[in-house]
């Protein structure tokens, strides 16, 4: 049975489970995000299952922090779509399985997330978990490359968006460009 906590106790608590993981007093952390994540907080499931899955104030526990970041994606926080999606490519806690690690990182990419960009444009580089299309490739790489990456370097994401480009027609970098403009304006239409 999940604890209702009140809207300002769930920021408060929040603050201080940030301060205890700045402060690498994970085992405070665990304890402070425990009962809010519990009770159906986004950001509270994703740094739990995050401590979770390092083995950091808990024991760690892949399959565990996979229910956690599950929860939170289902409530669409983007962070947790972008993990999951990790977990499924790895199998870590969860079958190995592309289809879903790519359907998870379209989901966190179309509400932002840099590194499900250029992780679902990898995938359509190489035709795994979704069709092959250079195009989709390209656009979704360059999108990566306006936000904040944080596990690629803005060089090598830049290197690799060309040597998609290079792949390219000159009619289908057109159509890239085009749809690329069209995904800036409406990342959640995008693909």
């Amino acid at each position: 049975m999940a604890v209702a906590v009140p809207l300002g106790a769930s920021a408060d608590a929040l603050d201080e489970a940030q301060t205890a993981i700045d402060a690498k007093n994970y085992t405070a952390a665990v304890a402070l995000l425990t009962p809010l994540a519990e009770a159906g907080d986004a950001l509270a499931q994703t740094h739990l299952a995050y401590l979770t899955f390092e083995g950091k104030g808990v024991k760690s526990d892949a399959v565990a922090a996979a229910q956690w970041y599950l929860r939170a994606a289902e409530q669409g926080e983007a962070n947790a779509q972008y993990n999951l999606g990790v977990m499924y490519e790895n199998g870590n806690g969860v079958p190995r399985d592309v289809d879903q690690a790519a359907d998870w990182w379209r989901a966190a990419a179309r509400l932002g997330n840099a590194e499900a960009q250029y992780n679902l444009g990898a995938l359509y580089y190489n035709g795994r978990g979704v069709p092959k299309d250079l195009v989709r490739a390209y656009v979704w790489k360059s999108l990566a490359l306006d936000g904040a990456l944080t596990t690629v370097t803005p060089r090598k994401a830049r290197v690799s968006r060309e040597a998609v480009a290079a792949g390219l027609s000159q009619a289908q970098l057109a159509q890239a460009k085009t749809l690329l403009e069209t995904c800036r304006a409406h990342l959640d239409g995008c693909d």
